[in-house]
């Protein structure tokens, strides 16, 4: 599962920068057409393998630094090359929600030399960055958010897994394999995230009334502390 999760976003990922390429070099075009793409969930564009990078970026902003975004940073390259389109990533590697706002305040003053920004918002409803994105998206850039979703108001999309029928998909199995009930424990790097909310509530709702929640175990992304929690 975790496999096909980083190859769909990869591959979206790879949509998104077609869907700014046109607009990159001249922003009153029309919209370009977004590749087709395969069943295995792989662009098919081969005449546009490798073009010149021309026109704005489009700028990746991650919620935290983990090997997560190592792939998603190859498909980001991967639909670089396709579209033409300069692409570049920045990661919140303090992974604080300061962190991130800091480096959405750091777009705002390249503003004109961006064509979109996607991010992966650490908290879905942290005022001071949904504020940062609504500045954006008034400067004319595109914003959408990827993987952890935030407020619709401050973002024109979201692209990522369905969080909570994956969690109710797992908590069917879990049930399955355990139907007297059990008590568990979750771990996660942030429990305010989106994505983080919706898998355990996805979780809670296919395992049934059986499981009983002991404690959610926040790491922060910092590996000693998630191995600490472990112990």
């Amino acid at each position: 599962m975790i496999a096909r999760r980083l190859a769909t976003l990869a591959s979206l990922v790879a949509l998104f920068l077609a869907a700014c390429a046109n607009q990159s070099a001249n922003p009153n075009a029309p919209a370009a057409p977004v590749p087709k793409v395969d069943s295995g969930l792989n662009p098919i564009n081969p005449a546009t393998m490798n073009k010149p990078k021309s026109g704005k970026d489009i700028l990746f902003i991650t919620n935290a630094n983990s090997p997560f975004w190592e792939a998603v940073e190859a498909g980001m390259k991967k639909g670089s090359d396709e579209t033409g389109v300069n692409a570049r990533m920045e990661r919140n590697a303090e992974g604080t929600i300061e962190g991130q706002i800091r480096l959405v305040e750091n777009a705002l003053t390249k503003k004109d030399q961006l064509a979109g920004v996607c991010i992966s918002a650490l908290q879905p409803d942290a005022e001071g960055l949904l504020a940062k994105l609504r500045e954006l998206k008034a400067a004319g850039v595109h914003v959408i958010t990827m993987d952890s979703d935030c407020k619709a108001d401050a973002r024109e999309a979201f692209i990522g897994t369905n969080n909570l029928a994956a969690g109710e998909e797992l908590g069917k199995k879990v049930a399955a394999l355990l139907p007297q009930g059990a008590k568990f424990c979750s771990f996660v790097g942030d429990p305010a995230a989106q994505n983080a909310k919706d898998r355990l509530t996805g979780f809670m709702k296919g395992a049934g009334d059986k499981f009983v929640k002991l404690e959610v175990y926040q790491d922060g992304v910092d590996p000693a502390r998630a191995k600490s929690n472990v112990e």
